[in-house]
Parts: structure tokens; sequence; C-alpha cells
């Protein structure tokens, strides 16, 4: 061969072997967590109040995969470390959270991410993002018993969604561009309305589909129809399921614990064949095995990687993994302007783009001085700028916000502030000081991680400062929070110090106002002035004091007057058909003049308002009305109290009311001396799961330890079910004696697990007890626990299961009918209950699903004759999450759900 045609072959064979390289796909990994709280969150709660350890406690999850340790484990093709997008849950049920140690409740995931993780998010280059449930506090089957239910469509969820929105982006400067829904669920209304504010999404999860009628209602979706690839698609508007000509993108997203190898050696065959691969593997930031999932998934791609080394693959976030799928190498943001156009007290916004957006017109959100968000409709004026249609009073006017991407889904945000931002001055910051007394730092705070505190003994004082901020012309508020602590002062004093000179002392109750914000004073604050807030407490009683110093709140959102209800939903939970409710709820005037109540009623007149009208409630005061309701008949009963007010933004006020009667029953708690005894050293606890505190003793090695003693008088004779509730605990007693007594008689003892169950009311046996004889339930330390190092007493409850006029005649277990009872201790650690009531003799079988259906274990598949029947169901190996365990015998089937939390 000549040299010429050497030189020929050898240009030919690297054109053929170039095109054969270039024409392979790449293959862009998305791995991301569906991010909420679960510890504290509950479908039967309206006003949930949420555990934030998950973002704040050492060794979470949350801290590992942040940690660089865990970032360098995982690398892709080009070297890079893993990237994680984190779609942060908001809305509904988080947004009537009761916690104050947030800034905003439905923002707190998303605002805890940012403050403890901030630096990570940045230096990994993870994106935030929204993860929203459709969550509607409903009762669709009628039963009278309301749930956090899934919405049985996106229409009954909108407004919330939009006011999700507006928080994010006022609040936390987030817009999301990508976007992930709860349950997977999604419909055609909603799909469009995606179509118009995001460009991707990341929810298909073909091929599953997934119905429920039980309530609380969760995990209804239907993705039979959709892509089973791993290659985006428009959506069509018509079938969210199907492809179509929508401007957005969606694509098929596996839960990481059910990726396999098989999977994604298929995903790279694709990718060498030639199409680019986009795939989204998520779980969910609280489980236990969420870091193992990860590395298991890394696993399973390096390995297919092995197997096809010509294919590249990418960790990406999920709007980069879009952006590089669609090759499009723009990452510039569009440069965005926001204005106002002032015509005497009206103002409109004006927007303005560099070039052609995404949207059908730019995402714009209003806060005003009461704190309410808005969202405002825009009108073209040329191909890129528009104004708002409507006008605002600019007196009322707090912030605005603009929200864009640019069709390559690059974000832009612009702000205009009227009035300042909530300002927050916590012990930590540099604006705090303590002037006397001996301080220390206590891991018990109302705010952030910690707080300063100092004992003080009779005669002893302290006194704190803080500086606050001045550069605002305007009116503004000054709060105080403080931690919930044993022994606290019960009155503090305040100085406020303008320019060197005392302006104003106040002294407020401390006494049953912990962890909740106290209004101290309102200040007219002029820019420049030197203004400072001083805490000072003298201990003048007969028994040594606490005090803690903790977070300031200097806010300008100051109103004129406005109503406030502390719960927006009255939920009663349950009471006996022998008793009669009272109970008060607090109406608040946040504003700084005069609020008049005019009128309370409730609309089926069932409710008794305890109390003279008309009401005039001071500025920054507050009122509690009393209101009392009698029992007529079991089942749930629904009202809705009316208040009217001359509040002139929300003059009615409506407070859906809700209880559920019951069969005659008994509760004790440990604050009702009457019926609690203690033997040995016990001490109060803040944490509880019944009434305002709970008690511990510490565990002893010998028989003789500390007791406990729940007393009953049973008006009727039956068959009675005994709960015991403590708080939430991992460090107690791992083996407790419990005694039960009627009658001076010990009718059983058993040994419980106190850390099993925690939380919720958990059923420890169905016993006979006698009219107006006496019960006593005892938790004793008889030094048999290995584990501690406490023990626990909260509440005891006594159900009548069955009642009798002849002792003789009463069967323990009766059934009359198939019924699948929800399982106990749950949620669960290590073990619970499953029990049943079966009908007919027949074969029986119990199977164990995780939530995205797969069998986890047979539990039963046995005959059973007719009757009460329970079995233990015991796991070390399966991770926290929520599982479904179904009953079959005959021709009836049964499921229930229940929660591993380990």
């Amino acid at each position: 061969m000549s040299l010429h045609s050497l030189i020929r072959f050898v240009v030919i064979f690297i054109f053929i072997l170039s095109n054969i390289i270039l024409a392979q796909g790449k293959v862009y990994i998305v791995l991301g967590s569906d991010t909420g709280i679960w510890d504290g969150m509950g479908t039967a709660t309206y006003h949930n109040y949420y555990n934030l350890e998950l973002f704040t406690a050492q060794g979470t999850n949350t801290a590992a995969v942040m940690d660089e340790t865990f970032r360098n484990q995982i690398l892709d093709s080009y070297g890079n470390k893993l990237k994680m997008t984190w779609w942060m849950m908001a809305g509904n049920i988080f947004r009537y959270a009761k916690n104050n140690n947030v800034p905003v409740s439905n923002t707190m995931t998303l605002y805890l991410m940012k403050k403890y993780f901030g630096p990570q998010i940045e230096l990994w280059g993870d994106e935030l993002s929204l993860h929203y449930h459709t969550f509607n506090w409903t009762d669709y089957n009628g039963d009278g018993q309301y749930f956090w239910n899934q919405a049985h469509n996106f229409t009954e969820t909108m407004n919330d969604f939009n006011y999700t929105l507006a928080q994010f982006l006022l609040e936390e400067d987030v817009f999301p561009v990508s976007f992930r829904s709860g349950w997977h669920y999604m419909d055609n209304n909603w799909q469009n309305y995606l179509n118009k504010i995001l460009p991707y999404s990341l929810h298909n999860d073909y091929p599953n589909v997934r119905s429920s009628i039980d309530e609380p209602i969760d995990n209804v979706y239907d993705w039979s129809q959709a892509s089973s690839e791993f290659v985006p698609f428009h959506p069509s508007p018509l079938n969210y399921q199907l492809a179509g000509n929508s401007k957005s993108w969606n694509v098929r997203s596996k839960y990481m614990g059910s990726i396999t190898q098989d999977m994604i050696n298929k995903v790279f065959l694709k990718a060498k064949q030639g199409t680019d691969q986009l795939v989204c593997g998520w779980s969910h930031l609280p489980e236990e095995g969420f870091l193992s999932e990860i590395q298991q998934v890394n696993n399973i791609i390096h390995q297919a990687a092995i197997n096809y080394p010509a294919v590249k693959f990418r960790y990406c976030t999920a709007v980069e993994a879009y952006q590089y799928w669609l090759h499009n190498n723009d990452n510039i943001k569009p440069e965005l302007l926001l204005s106002d156009e002032i015509n005497g007290n009206d103002v409109k916004f004006l927007i303005t783009s560099n070039e052609p957006i995404f949207q059908m017109k730019p995402f714009v959100a209003v806060k005003d001085k009461y704190e309410r968000y808005i969202l405002a409709d825009c009108e073209r004026l040329s191909q890129n700028s528009w104004r708002t249609t409507l006008s605002f009073p600019k007196n009322e006017l707090g912030k605005v916000g603009a929200a864009i991407t640019d069709t390559a889904g690059n974000l832009s945000t612009k702000f205009i502030k009227y009035i300042p931002d909530d300002n927050y001055i916590d012990n930590g910051d540099s604006r705090y000081s303590e002037i006397y007394g001996n301080w220390t730092t206590s891991n018990n705070s109302a705010w952030n991680l910690d707080s300063r505190i100092t004992s003080l003994n009779i005669g002893d004082s302290a006194k704190v400062r803080w500086v606050l901020n001045s550069d605002y012309t305007g009116v503004q508020n000054i709060f105080v929070q403080f931690p919930q602590i044993s022994n606290f002062i019960d009155t503090v004093k305040f100085d406020l110090i303008k320019n060197g000179i005392v302006d104003k002392t106040i002294q407020l109750p401390a006494l049953g106002n912990l962890k909740k914000w106290i209004y101290v004073t309102t200040i007219n604050f002029v820019n420049g002035e030197n203004i400072i807030l001083e805490m000072y407490a003298k201990n003048t009683g007969q028994n040594n004091k606490v005090l803690s110093a903790d977070v300031i709140k200097q806010t300008a959102y100051v109103r004129d007057k406005q109503i406030t209800i502390k719960e927006q939903y009255i939920d009663a939970e349950e009471i006996s058909i022998d008793d009669s409710l009272r109970i008060n709820f607090e109406i608040t005037n946040t504003g700084i003049n005069e609020l008049k109540i005019s009128n309370i009623y409730s609309v089926k007149g069932i409710i008794n308002i305890l109390t003279d009208l008309p009401l005039f409630i001071g500025g920054m005061q507050k009122i509690t009305i009393p209101i009392s309701f009698i029992p007529q008949t079991i089942g749930s009963v629904n009202d809705t109290i009316i208040i009217i007010s001359d509040d002139p933004i929300n003059p009615i006020c409506k407070i859906p009311f809700s209880v559920l009667v019951e069969n005659y029953f008994r509760i004790v708690d440990n604050s009702n001396s009457e019926f609690y005894t203690e033997t040995g050293s016990w001490f109060t606890s803040v944490a509880q799961a019944y009434g305002l505190s709970s008690r511990y003793a510490y565990i002893q090695t010998s028989f003789n330890g500390p007791s406990a003693a729940f007393n009953f008088l049973p008006n009727r004779t039956g068959l009675f079910d005994v709960f015991e509730i403590i708080p939430v605990t991992v460090n107690s007693a791992n083996n407790a004696l419990y005694k039960i007594i009627s009658d001076g008689v010990l009718i059983d003892s058993l040994y419980l697990n106190q850390n099993e169950g925690s939380g919720a009311w958990k059923n420890i046996g169905r016993y006979l007890f006698t009219a107006n004889k006496p019960v006593q339930i005892k938790v004793i330390d008889s030094g048999e626990s290995s584990t501690g190092p406490v023990i626990r007493a909260d509440a005891f409850k006594m159900s009548l299961y069955q009642e009798t006029s002849n002792t003789d005649d009463i069967n323990l277990y009766e059934p009359n009918q198939f019924k699948l009872y929800q399982n106990y201790p749950n949620p669960f650690n290590g073990s619970t209950i499953i029990s049943w009531n079966q009908k007919l003799t027949g074969n029986t079988l119990i199977k164990i699903y995780d939530v995205i259906g797969n069998e986890i274990a047979v539990l039963v598949n046995n005959n059973f004759s007719a009757g009460y029947h329970s079995v233990n169901f015991e796991t070390s190996q399966l991770s926290s999450g929520i599982y479904i365990y179904k009953l079959q015998t005959g021709n009836f089937i049964s499921n229930n759900k229940m929660v591993l939390l380990k």
C-alpha cells in the first residue's frame, strides 16, 4: 500500500470512529429528595408542631449528605462530585403549623436548609426548589372526622399552591424551575397550570397506578399511560401522561430504593445507541436508608459505566440535566427589571426582560403590611414588558417580587421593599450582649440552637442588651421569645433606651408565655437613632428561679387594627358522652389601636359563647373567649364559630369546630394531683404527649425503684381498653413494669418498652372493671431495664369497649364482622401488633408492602377460627418510612398504613 493510500485509510478510519463516538448519547443523572419534616406531622391534626432536628441536630442525614467525605465518594464520569436537587415540602399541612421557632411556618423546610446548610448548598452547586402535596383539610366520606386528605383535584388547593409560591419567592428568594409533585399526583388542570409558570417537571412514575378511598387519603395517582423511557417529553394539554405540544417538560422518575442494575443497564444501552438519557432518582431525606440508597444507586451507575465504557454520565441538578439534555449552552440569567408606577397612593408594577421568557407572563407576588400574600396578574405592553393589571395602595405595601425564567430555564428574581424584612436578633448575634449575671449556654432554646440562661438565687438579678436596627424611619413592633424552661422567673422588665436615655420601661409576665412571641412595645424609629433594648429581672420570691435570653423580633409590619385568631381550626378531639366540654380560644388584636368585637355566635347554635358582647381589645392585646359544648349523641359533631369585628380587612372570621363524642372513657394526666401519685424522685419534663407536661425518674438497679400511679373510678361495668401515652422518646426504660389493679386486687402485670409507640396512645390491654370500684394503673421501675436512663409517665386512658350488667356474660372478643384494626404502636420502632376480627373461620392472608407496592413480607397465611386475632410484626431490616399491611380472608380485603420510625 502506498503512503498516500495509507494516509487516506487512516483519515477515513478516524472519521468513521469519530462519528461512532459522537453518535453515542450521554446519561444525565438527577438525584434528589422530596424533603419534608416527618417528626411532628400528623394528618389527623390541623395545627401540627414540627421537630426541627432533621436540620438542627448533629448526626442527621442532612449533615451527612452535605459533608465533603460523603460527596467525595459519589463521582461521575468527569470526576465531578454529586450535586443534589432538594424539592422542599411546603403548603397546607406546613402552612398552618404552630411552630414559633421559624419566621414563616409554611417555608420552614426551605428556611432551615438555607440557614444551616446554605454554604454547603453553594459549595456543591445543589438546587433548591419546591415539593408540593395537595393536602386538603376535608371530610370526603362524611363521617365527621376531618383529615389532611389528598385533594380530589388540584383546583381544590390551587389557592394554597399560589400562596406557597408567593411565600417561597418573597420570603426565601426561591422560585421553582424544576418541580416534583407530592405522591406523584398530577391532573390535567395542574399540569396545564405548570405549563404556564415553570419549564421542568420530574414526576412521571410509569407504570404505577394507586388509588385509595380510606381516610386519610394519600398516594392517589395514575401513570399507566406515560412514557417508560428516561427521555423528557412535552405533556399533552388533554392528557398529562402523554406527549403533546405544551411548552414545559416532564420525565420519568424512580424511587432510589427501587432502581435496579438491569434498569440502568438499559439506560446506558440506549445512550450507547445514540439517545441521551435523563434519569431522576428520588428518596426522602428523613428516611433511615437515605444515604445508603444514594451510594447503592451510585454503585449501580458505575457498574453500568463499566458495562458500557464509551457512555459518559454526569451528575446534575434537575435544571442542569434538562439544559444538557436539550444541548442548550445558555446559562446566563435574563436581565429582569422591576419598578413601581405611582399615581397618588395607587401603585402598579412594571416588569421588563432583555429576552423572551418561558412564562406567558412574569410571576409577580405582593406582600402587604397585613402580611397577606397576593398574586398580581400582568398584561403585556410589548414583547418583553408587562404591567400589573391591578393597583395596590402604596401605604399598605410591604414587599413585591417578580420571577421569570428564560426559555433555557435560567431564573431571575427582583424585589422592591417598602417595609424592611423582619429582623431577628438571637443570643448568638453580635448585637446581643450581657451586662451582668452569671450566664451560661443552654441547648434548650426557642430560636436557633441554643440560648443563654442564668440561675437567680433569692435576691439575684441579671441583665442583657440587644442593639436594634434603626436604618428605617417608621413605626415598628418589638417581640421577645423565651425557651420552655422549668422554674422560669415570673416577670421580666425591659428598658427602651433612645440615644442613651431611657424612653420607657415595660414589665411583662413570663410565666405561661414560654415558647410564644410576647409583645414588648411599639417604637417610632427615626433613621440613624441609637436604640437599645435591655432586659433584666430580679428574684424577689421565696424560691430560686431561672432567666433565659434567646431572641427578639423587630418588625415594621405594623397595622392599625387586625383580628388574629390563634387557632384557625378548633379540633376538640374527643369527649365522653357523659361529659361537657369547656375550652378557650384566643383572639388577639395585632394592630396598635383598639379593635371592637360586635358579635360571636355558632352557625348551628350548639356551641355556647360564654362572654358578654360587645368586646373591646386594646392595641397588641389579647382576650380569651370561653365556649362550652354539651354532647347529645355519640359521633362526630361539627359547627362553625362566626366572629364579627371592625377589622378593616377581615371583618368576618370563621372558625371551624369539630369534636368526636365517644362512648364512656376517662383520662388521668400526671398533672391531676387528685388522681395521680408517685413514689421516689420524679421530675417534670416540658416534653409531653398529653397535657402540658410529663414526668420522668432516673432508672435504678434495685427492684424498689420509683413508681407512678394513675387512679380511676369508673361509673360503668364492662370491658375497658387501657391506653398509655408518653412523649416521643428513644431514651426511656425498655423493660418498665406495669400493674393493673382493680378494687385492690392485682389482675395483670406486664413489661413494656417505653420507646416503642411513644408519642401516641398505645393499647396495653383489655380488662374487666366494675362500676364504682377503684382502678389503679402503676408504672414501676423494677430495676430490670437495660436501657434508659429514665422511666416516663404522662397519661392513661380507659375506654369502654363493651358495657354489661352481668359480668359473667361478657365475652372478651365477640366479633360480628370482619375488621382490620390500626396497628399499635403506630408509628413503631422494631415491632408492632396487627389485629383483626374474623367473622367466619377460614384462611387468612396478611402481607406487608412498601409505598411503591413491592411485597416485603407474608406475615400470616393460615386458617383462623372466627374471633379476634393478633400477630406481632417485627423487623430490624427495613428502613424508616410508610408501609402498607393488607388483610385478605374470604372475600374480605382491607389494608391500613403504618409508619416505621427508627
